[in-house]
């Protein structure tokens, strides 16, 4: 169906599977009362720059495309199965607020010239493989509260990623195989949440970042506030001063990193990079790294750390200036020193 000019509210039990509802204005409110609710390979567009007021599905999914050129206000889904279809706002204001009620995300919601207000998904399926959400737009994405685990998870976002809940309904939830990859990230609280294979990578910085556990897990970012992780690290990294591609900043300080658990195989990094060999630390008798810019870490305090094991292996935690480091407690002095494999060091700044 084709309408010319806006629709003011349409009600209706569902979209069929393959239908489409066009229209070259906007759509003030759409509601789809059945569950069915929109099938597969059905598509809701809104061609003029008003966009969608609201939307409501309140008994089935979406597993549709729902398009607007200019902005959508308010979404909400109530069936189980959830978002598994698309979402994409070409409006400046991007997209308001999007509620996943009783199901997951299966699928993409993008704001390709404007930001993200709050995305809640609240059905414990959370975020299943292979999903992405994405802002185009410098305001970025502000509020992300997400409950269950979220597999293989990409979001990225040109402005800063204000505040990351994950909250899962029992310890063990994962955010796993994903790329975080956003100018700035603000907070993440996921106490409860272990993190595998997880890139974060930032621009600017990462705020305050609270995880389960660490597992070949790489944070990027000119600054980083506070990381706080409540069991074992390994085989990871923390990367200050340059970013997932590279390039390096003229800033990079670490503020406080507190290890409840055991670290393996890990670098905690300020402004330094790896030499030849390929490997920060002491590697076969000698440290050959360099600082780019003149990075610090403020406190570091691991509950323990353990050597890989390998004769290949080494680790660091390295900066210009180096704050306080403790391992199992105890004040690490006497620098430069290794404790196990991690090589603890101030590495001179550029001059």
């Amino acid at each position: 169906m084709e309408v010319t000019g806006d629709i003011g509210t349409l009600a209706t039990p569902s979209l069929p599977e393959d239908s489409w509802l066009k229209t070259t204005g906007g759509i003030k409110t759409l509601n789809i009362t059945g569950t069915a609710g929109i099938g597969s390979g059905s598509t809701v567009s809104a061609e003029g720059t008003a966009g969608i007021g609201t939307i409501t599905v309140s008994k089935g999914a979406i597993d549709g495309i729902i398009h607007a050129k200019g902005p959508i206000k308010t979404m909400t889904i109530g069936g189980t199965a959830g978002l598994a279809g698309g979402v994409t706002s070409d409006g400046a204001a991007g997209i308001g607020t999007i509620t996943i009620s009783k199901g997951g995300l299966d699928g993409t919601i993008e704001a390709t010239q404007g930001g993200i207000k709050t995305l809640n998904i609240n059905g414990s399926a959370g975020i299943a493989a292979g999903s992405t959400i994405s802002a185009g737009g410098t305001a970025g994405i502000g509020t992300m509260n997400v409950k269950g685990s979220a597999p293989d998870l990409t979001v990225r976002s040109a402005g800063i990623l204000k505040t990351l809940n994950l909250t899962a309904p029992s310890v063990g939830a994962s955010l796993l195989g994903g790329i975080i990859e956003v100018n700035s990230l603000g907070t993440l609280n996921a106490a409860k949440t272990d993190a595998v294979d997880l890139v974060i990578a930032t621009t600017a910085g990462i705020g305050k970042v609270a995880l389960a556990s660490m597992a070949n897990t790489h944070l990027w970012g000119a600054t980083m506030s506070s990381i706080t992780v409540s069991k074992n690290v390994t085989n990871s990294a923390l990367y200050a001063g340059s970013d997932y591609h590279g390039v390096q900043r003229q800033k990079a300080v670490i503020g406080t990193i507190t290890i409840k658990g055991t670290m393996s195989g890990t670098d905690i990094v300020a402004g330094v990079t790896r030499e030849a060999d390929g490997w920060f630390g002491l590697h076969n008798g000698a440290c050959d790294d360099s600082s780019f810019v003149g990075g610090t870490i403020k406190t570091v305090d691991i509950h323990a750390i353990t050597a890989t094991g390998s004769p290949d292996d080494s680790f660091g935690i390295e900066a210009s200036t180096l704050g306080t480091v403790k391992v199992g407690g105890v004040k690490q002095t006497g620098l430069p020193k290794n404790v196990e494999d991690v090589y603890i060091a101030t590495i001179p700044g550029p001059h």
